[in-house]
């Protein structure tokens, strides 16, 4: 939708985007905590390997939920990394 050339790209405030961002990690903190950690228990005596898969993954994910929401609640941090995706999406664009 961002790539359409009939069409402006539609902006977006601050908050709209870090509320937005908030309920997105929310919503995969709870879903990835019931599927990860209920299927780590579930596996941890008949396949301990997968176990540990299943709980390094959700560490993964809370690890980057984190680092994306801690740059995107810092207005000045937003701003570069808007300013750093547009500039991409327009150089793929181009191509």
């Amino acid at each position: 939708m961002a790539c359409r050339e009939d069409c402006d790209v539609p902006s977006t405030d601050l908050a709209t985007t870090q509320r937005r961002a908030v309920c997105l990690f929310a919503f995969l903190a709870a879903f990835y905590s019931v599927e990860d950690v209920g299927n780590a228990i579930s596996l941890r005596r008949d396949c301990p390997l997968a176990s540990c898969g299943h709980v390094a993954h959700f560490l993964l994910l809370v690890d980057f939920a984190t680092f994306l929401l801690a740059h995107l609640c810092d207005p000045d941090k937003f701003a570069k990394l808007r300013g750093e995706f547009c500039a991409w999406l327009a150089g793929a664009c181009a191509v």
